[in-house]
């Protein structure tokens, strides 16, 4: 038997460089894009920023534009989500 320890540098969301940060940010609005599409049926779960902006891309009928509308609406949303993780240098989730 062998045991083998990797050992990983692990990052502060502020930390990161700026595009570590926008793979980051990236990567947390793809989470509620996904997740709200999931749960579309339970708004429950949804911040109400988050549902504005499947709203708005509804009535616009602009569904590719669903993360820039989180953005304009829950930027502060997405930004505490990113904050409360670790990453990896490149802005990949870090997860024990």
């Amino acid at each position: 038997m062998k045991t083998i320890t990797k050992t990983y540098q692990v990052y502060s969301f502020d930390e990161l460089s700026e595009d570590a940060k926008n793979k980051a940010i990236n990567d947390e609005v793809g989470f509620w894009l996904e997740v709200s599409e999931v749960s579309s049926n339970n708004e429950d779960n949804t911040p109400p920023e988050i549902l504005k902006a499947f709203k708005k891309a509804d009535a616009m009928q602009t569904p590719w534009f669903t993360g820039e509308y989180i953005m304009e609406y829950a930027k502060d949303i997405i930004l505490d989500g990113c904050k409360q993780y670790e990453y990896l240098a490149d802005g990949t989730f870090f997860l024990e």
